[in-house]
């Protein structure tokens, strides 16, 4: 065999293979890539699902790129220009036993007239330290547009923080919901999953809306997570972005959801007249599944520290049955009141 020499089986396949070394040999690379004159039937074949192929792996080369490098580079870059440049330090060497050097200073965000300037969507600045978030807020006609643009308006998958367009501010709607992407990378809302734990909303008790006017201060109320398609949970949903009520029945019925579905019992009391704040992002332990992390403003003359002795635990709470089955527990609330939006 191994003096042997490969033999087309055919003078048709001896013709092709020959056509192909000429026209490679005389036309080069493209007439190896592209159909040509003189190309038998399977040769073109052949060439048409290479071409396709070759196209769609470089199709799919510059989506990886743009998602895993310049998207990044582009939201961070972005988000840099927010902030007011830091002063330039100068490094100074340290002998054993000097004292440690000062923390970096915390970043401050440019003025609400100067981010109005660059976006007149710009509505305010949402802080919730358990969950890294300090970042703008806008808002549109629509809860499509930023969801897949920065707040320089650029194509981005990171999107930019948003109102819910049916909130309004003046005067304030009664739940204020915002949203923002669960990024695999840990920036925008990913990290209000930390609020789940205790002991992340015992450290950071108190989210922050700062308007151009005021700043508002609100204590977490609820970490919850819901399901946005009946099927995943006996064919119930619960409408936690829901932003007005119109009339005390409807609020409380609401509030009792939340108290019922919270991870993490805070102790802090809410009443009708109350204004929420909930954040809102995506969980991915069933399709369409969200988790709201739910604030109440504080009211006048109250203080806003927080007993967090109370922060508790939520032994037992109400959950969507797709996750009730995917962790393999019963489900207490099958015959629970059913809330519905108004």
């Amino acid at each position: 065999m191994d003096n042997e020499r490969w033999q087309p089986e055919s003078s048709e396949a001896l013709d092709a293979v020959e056509a192909v070394i000429h026209t490679s040999t005389k036309k080069g690379l493209a007439a190896s890539l592209f159909p040509c004159r003189g190309d038998t039937k399977r040769e073109r074949r052949r060439k048409v699902v290479l071409d396709i192929s070759l196209l769609m792996v470089f199709v799919c080369v510059i989506v990886l790129v743009w998602v895993t490098v310049i998207d990044p580079r582009s939201y961070h870059r972005d988000r840099d220009v927010l902030f007011v440049p830091p002063l330039p330090t100068v490094a100074q060497a340290t002998e054993p036993g000097d004292p440690e050097p000062e923390p970096e200073p915390e970043k401050v965000r440019l003025s609400d007239d100067v981010l109005k300037g660059m976006n007149g969507d710009y509505v305010g600045w949402i802080k919730a330290p358990g969950g890294n978030i300090d970042m703008p807020v806008v808002q549109t006609a629509n809860n499509n547009y930023y969801l897949y643009r920065n707040f320089a308006r650029k194509p981005s998958r990171y999107g930019n923080p948003f109102l819910d367009y049916r909130v309004n501010m003046d005067p304030k709607s009664t739940n204020l919901i915002i949203y923002g992407h669960h990024m695999s990378d840990g920036t925008i809302f990913t990290r209000l999953l930390n609020y789940q734990q205790v002991d992340t909303v015992k450290k950071h008790p108190i989210i922050t809306l700062e308007l151009p006017r005021e700043i508002l201060l609100f204590k977490i109320i609820a970490v919850v997570t819901t399901n946005g398609r009946p099927q995943d949970d006996n064919g119930y949903v619960f409408a936690a972005n829901t932003p007005e009520f119109p009339n005390r029945a409807s609020f409380e019925g609401y509030i009792r959801q939340l108290e019922q579905r919270t991870f993490v019992k805070t102790g802090v009391d809410v009443k009708f007249g109350d204004t929420l704040i909930s954040l809102q992002t995506c969980m991915y332990e069933f399709t369409d599944q969200y988790l709201y992390v739910v604030g109440r403003l504080v009211r006048t003359g109250e203080s806003p520290k927080m007993d967090v002795d109370q922060i508790t635990r939520n032994p037992n709470p109400r959950l969507p049955q797709a996750l009730l089955n995917k962790r393999g527990l019963q489900n207490h609330y099958r015959d629970a009141e059913l809330w519905e939006a108004p």
